[in-house]
């Protein structure tokens, strides 16, 4: 289905203010008639990826993916609702979109699957803890394993099996010394040590964590990695596809790129993802490379010699197959694995694959749906079709730490206020107020000096408009001495605001790991999702 595109389509999202806030566009209850809605638009399409109709390739990636179901043809044709994320221990407003799809696949009668994002460079080993007192709080950094470099999630391995192993007692202990309640990490970490134990690497223990949590919440999804998506042969059928077409995709992707930044005025060249670029006969794909085991992510470059397309990292050609679109040739990029050779999607890429031939609704948090705004108009053109809508929900939870300092903003904002009146009007803070002689003395030298202003004076008007003013400093420098000391009061009160407010940002901060509040948190959380999707699906009866 052709789609006419007028531009990108801006949408503006804020992170809900208040704990235990749920942001959900379109409402949960509406998503069950979304995903028919998108379903029923993919098999209606007329659009090929790689010769073949965006349902077959869909059926395609469903039935390489083991979910689990008695009925596995059963699953293939029923409604999905994916989501994804690092595998890193994520705040609340990450979990609740597995909480979400999970209880939309039961709701709906369909399939939750979450894509762990293992191709993405893990940055941290650790997460941000809050550490007492109250008055004045810091962040501090828990580690729970020892630095790795900037590996891709699959390729990382735990390296200090000691610090990972007492991790959660660690944190356990600081939350309970702090602030007196236990965090779920504490009885859930062994079942990150199990994987560990078992020679798992770290992407899978720390996976292990969330979906014990999960499981004790009576909740789950399928669990879909992108290193095994990236090996399905859907997804080989569109690399094939992108890299036959690679400079037509560069030039669309570029064009809409900086239109995006032009929308959201943006000057950076990184941001949201660089320009895809060209060298010589070569032309970059949105996708990474690398062998097992390294440290570095290549680009993965595309040109087509005869029959053939040759993909190459940037300094030797990987992989040759066969350029014609169907079943055939692609074995080469199915023995890619065997090779101990790694080929992987960059963010565009993952979330063409997901919406394009997985899921029938894809649940973004904010900055996913602020970037598909990209993805969807690079879609339109380059597909011609118009892509299935995505919901995007997030929530703010907060530990049990506060209340916080609300007022502090306030305060400092009235201590500023004063301190300026104070420099510029300290009379009127003084027990003469304006009836000081000096007061009055002020105000006429001001209505003197004020026509004197602004022109251009020789001689003796001059000499008097530098009189007038001098006379007047000495006033004001006389009334400041006297308020000098209020002054100094101020800014105490500023001083004490400011650190309200820095305490007040430990405390009230949305971004703690999920697993930091108490575990009694979750079922709350499942409980808050599911009555919102009941509740507004009963409405939309």
């Amino acid at each position: 289905m052709s789609h006419e595109t007028s531009g990108i389509v801006s949408r503006r999202f804020r992170a809900p203010q208040q704990d235990g806030e749920l942001l959900a566009v379109p409402p949960l209850g509406d998503l069950c008639e979304l995903a028919a809605s998108n379903r029923a638009r993919i098999d209606e399409s007329t659009s090929l990826i790689d010769g073949r109709p965006l349902s077959e390739l869909r059926r395609l990636s469903r039935t390489s993916i083991r979910t689990g179901c008695a009925n596995h043809e059963g699953c293939a044709e029923a409604l999905w609702y994916v989501t994804g994320h690092q595998p890193l221990l994520a705040h609340p407003g990450v979990w609740v979109k597995n909480i979400a799809v999970s209880r939309l696949a039961a709701r709906c009668g369909g399939v939750g699957v979450n894509l762990i994002v293992d191709n993405d460079i893990l940055l941290t080993r650790g997460i941000a803890i809050p550490r007492g007192p109250r008055n004045q709080p810091t962040l501090a950094m828990e580690t729970f394993d020892a630095p790795g470099g900037q590996l891709p999630g699959e390729e990382a391995r735990i390296l200090d099996e000691a610090l990972f192993e007492s991790f959660g007692d660690r944190v356990r202990a600081r939350i309970e010394a702090d602030w007196g309640y236990a965090p779920a990490l504490g009885s859930l970490w062994p079942a990150a040590v199990d994987v560990q134990r078992q020679g798992g690497g770290l992407v899978a223990a720390l996976t292990a964590v969330r979906i014990e949590l999960e499981r004790r919440a009576g909740i789950g999804n399928v669990e879909l990695p992108i290193s095994l998506m990236s090996e399905t042969d859907a997804f080989l059928h569109l690399v094939r596809h992108l890299a036959r077409r690679a400079e037509a995709f560069r030039e669309c992707h570029n064009r809409w790129l900086a239109a995006y930044r032009r929308s959201n005025r943006i000057r950076s060249r990184s941001h949201p993802v660089p320009e895809l670029v060209r060298q010589g006969e070569w032309t970059e794909i949105p996708a990474w490379t690398w062998k097992g085991g390294d440290s570095h992510r290549r680009q993965v470059l595309s040109r087509i010699v005869g029959d053939t397309i040759e993909l190459s990292n940037g300094q030797s050609v990987f992989v040759r197959f066969s350029a014609q679109p169907g079943e055939a040739g692609l074995e080469p990029l199915r023995e890619l694995a065997s090779r101990n050779i790694r080929m992987r999607p960059r963010a565009l890429l993952t979330t063409l694959f997901s919406r394009l031939l997985l899921a029938d609704v894809f649940l973004h948090g904010i900055g996913g749906a602020k970037y598909d705004e990209l993805t969807d108009a690079i879609a339109a053109e380059f597909f011609a079709l118009e892509m299935p809508s995505y919901a995007t929900l997030t929530a703010t939870r907060r530990l049990p730490i506060g209340p916080g300092y609300p007022g502090a903003w306030a305060e400092r904002h009235l201590s500023q206020v004063e301190l300026r009146s104070l420099e510029f009007n300290a009379e009127r803070h003084l027990p003469g107020g304006s009836a000081d002689p000096r007061a009055v003395e002020k105000l006429r030298l001001i209505s003197e000096l004020r026509p004197l202003q602004g022109q251009t004076l020789r001689g003796a008007l001059r000499a008097r408009r530098r009189d007038v003013a001098r006379r007047l400093a000495a006033v004001e420098q006389s009334l400041a001495a006297d308020a000098a000391d209020l002054k100094i009061d101020r800014r105490r009160q500023r001083h004490a605001a400011e650190q309200k407010l820095a305490a007040h940002k430990v405390l009230m901060s949305r971004e703690y790991a999920a697993v930091l509040h108490p575990e009694n948190a979750y079922a709350a959380w499942v409980a808050q999702v599911s009555g919102e999707l009941e509740s507004k699906s009963a409405v939309g009866r």
